[in-house]
C-alpha cells in the first residue's frame, strides 16, 4: 500500500493522473522499493483485457471525482 496523495492539480484528467501515478511508481522502482515492485508485478500478471478495464474503472471513478 502506498501513502502518496496525488491532488487534482497534479492532473486534470484520468490519463494525467495516470502518467503522474506511472511517474512516481518509476521513481520507487529505481529507489528499490519492493512494495511498488510486488504491485508492479500484480498488474503485469493480469491479462490485456484485465489491465484494460482496471483502466476503464479508474477513468470512471476519476471522472466521478470531476467537481466534487
Amino acid at each position: 500500500m502506498c501513502n502518496v496523495t496525488l491532488s487534482f492539480s497534479q492532473g486534470e484528467t484520468a490519463e494525467e493522473m495516470g502518467a503522474k501515478c506511472r511517474q512516481h511508481v518509476m521513481e520507487m522502482l529505481q529507489s528499490g522499493d519492493e512494495g511498488h515492485k510486488a504491485a508492479v508485478e500484480s498488474m503485469m500478471q493480469l491479462s490485456k483485457e484485465e489491465q484494460e478495464k482496471w483502466c476503464d474503472e479508474f477513468r470512471s471513478k476519476f471522472d466521478s471525482l470531476q467537481g466534487a
